[in-house]
């Protein structure tokens, strides 16, 4: 099959069977050092290491395969020129100082707005 026409599926941990289980927690036993070798890792696990290389390329944790970090931020901001612009700038800056990709790299984002009813908005946040 080729790399693109691959489907990906995110499973609760416990519907996935017993040894695709297993296959992940001697893979993390293995990336954090805990064994020294699939076959110390498989036998801590009680799994076979057919079993293993049967799962090892096609299991993953969650976090090890997305490709994004996503962040939510709450501000309140005073409805003044400029404010927002200002904001965004700083979020940008931090970024790139914080982050592994040049500058050029591409930056989304996304804005929600809430209305604050202390300023008298309405639910259409006017």
């Amino acid at each position: 099959m080729n790399k693109s026409d691959q489907k990906f599926f995110l499973v609760r941990e416990d519907v996935l069977p017993e040894a695709m289980k297993k296959t992940l927690d001697a893979k993390e036993m293995i990336e954090r050092g805990k064994a020294e070798s699939v076959w110390e890792a498989v036998q801590r696990v009680d799994l076979s290491r057919s079993a293993f290389y049967k799962y090892r390329d096609t299991v993953f944790p969650f976090h090890t395969v997305v490709k994004e970090k996503l962040i939510t931020l709450f501000f309140y901001l005073e409805d003044r020129s400029g404010t927002l612009s200002e904001l965004l700038r700083l979020v940008v800056l931090i970024r790139l100082q914080h982050h592994d990709h040049p500058p050029n790299d591409s930056f989304a984002g996304t804005c929600k707005c809430h209305p604050i009813p202390e300023y008298g908005w309405d639910d259409d946040g006017y």
